[in-house]
C-alpha cells in the first residue's frame, strides 16, 4: 500500500514522460513539459502548462489543489492556481469567446466545496448581455452582491 501511495504522490506512472501527452496527441510542433496535475481530474496525468489551462476552461474551481495546481520542480509538487496561470472564466457564452469581454472584480473569490478559489471573470458585454450577478447565477455561482459582486458561492 505505502509504495501505491508514494507512487501517486509523485510522478507516478510518468515519471519517464518527457513530453506533455496532450500536446502529443493533437500533434503540437512543440510539446511542452508535462508539470501539472488536477487533484479533482479523474484521470491522474501529468500535462504542461497550457494543456493543463486548456482542460480546465470548463472546470475553473478544480483544485490543481484548491484550485491550485501541482508544479513538479524536480523533487517535489509545489502550488499553483489556475489563476495564476492565466485561466479566465468567460461567462454567458458557451464557445468561451464574447467580442466585447467586461473584466470582473480583480479580486474575485469563489466559494466552493473544495475551498475558496481567485477566479478571474470576464462578464458578457455584446448583444447577448445580462446583469452581471445574473450571468454569475447562470454560471451556478451566487453573488454576495448584485450591485458590484466580488464573492460568490457555488450551488
Amino acid at each position: 500500500y505505502l509504495d501505491e501511495v508514494c507512487r501517486h504522490k509523485g510522478r507516478g506512472d510518468h515519471r519517464m514522460q518527457g513530453q506533455c501527452p496532450d500536446c502529443l496527441s493533437r500533434k503540437s510542433p512543440n510539446a511542452g513539459l508535462p508539470t501539472y496535475r488536477c487533484i479533482d481530474c479523474f484521470v491522474d496525468d501529468l500535462v504542461c502548462e497550457s494543456c493543463c489551462h486548456r482542460r480546465h476552461r470548463l472546470e475553473p474551481l478544480h483544485r490543481i489543489k484548491v484550485l491550485i495546481s501541482l508544479k513538479w520542480n524536480g523533487l517535489w509538487f509545489e502550488k499553483t492556481s489556475l489563476h495564476q496561470i492565466g485561466l479566465c472564466v468567460q461567462l454567458n457564452h458557451m464557445s468561451m469567446h464574447c467580442r466585447a469581454p467586461i473584466a470582473g472584480h480583480v479580486s474575485f473569490k469563489v466559494l466552493h466545496t473544495t475551498g475558496t478559489h481567485d477566479v478571474a471573470v470576464d462578464y458578457c458585454g455584446c448583444e447577448r448581455q445580462l446583469p452581471p450577478h445574473i450571468q454569475l447565477l447562470c454560471h451556478g455561482w451566487y453573488p454576495v452582491s448584485h450591485k458590484v459582486p466580488t464573492t460568490c458561492a457555488s450551488f
